[in-house]
């Protein structure tokens, strides 16, 4: 009786050991994962809109995405990325659209973005002359159409 109590005892500890393993190794691995939706003014979904989220970490660890056609996003930093530091910095840009800037807890969560329309000034690029005269410098004629 003596030798299945122990083995009893013995199974018990066993099994707790690796069920408070597992559960432990689950939570000092875990990854931030922030998902969510960016949307314009008026509440429609923003295809195209390019997301960063980077770590104050020395040195800064940072994933990119583009959001879909539906507007939603999936960004993943790997634990050993967010092990150190309290906070994540979340950026969203695009074209036309003013940049967004958010500062996150570093926890997995959902993130809803509005992105408000800003006119972008662009420049003419005088990319066609300035390979010419490169060329006509080196020696090789160039003649772009």
């Amino acid at each position: 009786m003596t030798n299945i109590k122990y083995a009893s005892h013995f199974l018990t500890s066993v099994l707790l050991f690796f069920t408070i393993t597992f559960f432990v190794k689950d939570n000092c691995y875990a990854q931030t994962t922030l998902t969510g939706t960016v949307r314009n003014a008026a509440g429609q979904p923003l295809e195209g809109i390019l997301l960063e989220v980077e770590t104050k970490a020395q040195p800064p660890a940072s994933a990119f995405v583009i959001s879909g056609a539906d507007g939603g996003f999936k960004l993943s930093l790997p634990a050993t990325a967010t092990a150190t530091g309290d906070s994540l910095r979340l950026s969203a840009r695009a074209l036309g659209y003013a940049a967004q800037l958010r500062r996150l807890l570093n926890r997995s969560q959902t993130v809803e973005l509005r992105m408000r329309e800003k006119a972008t000034k662009l420049r003419e690029a005088a990319a066609r002359q300035h390979m010419q005269q490169r060329a006509k410098r080196a020696g090789n004629p160039l003649e772009l159409r």
